[in-house]
């Protein structure tokens, strides 16, 4: 099987939640948020994006489910 990492973030910084992680590879779940992204405060509007990498030669196929918490200050 190829490695399959997952980063989570935004266009200022794509790893600010979460970096690399590889926990997914094996059907695990990640609940612990990069220490760049805790208490990070957006202060617009802001898309959170969603980056899958395997190596070139080796798709891996599979669902992810994505669940985001947090709340927009006033």
């Amino acid at each position: 099987m190829g490695v399959l990492t997952i980063s989570v973030g935004d266009a200022a910084s794509p790893t600010r939640y979460l970096d690399s992680d590889t926990t997914a590879q094996d059907g695990g779940t990640q609940t612990v948020i990069a220490s760049t992204g805790r208490f990070h405060r957006n202060t617009a509007e802001t898309e959170i994006l969603l980056t899958v990498t395997t190596a070139a030669a080796v798709p891996v196929a599979g669902t992810i489910d994505v669940y985001l918490q947090g709340y927009v200050g006033s």
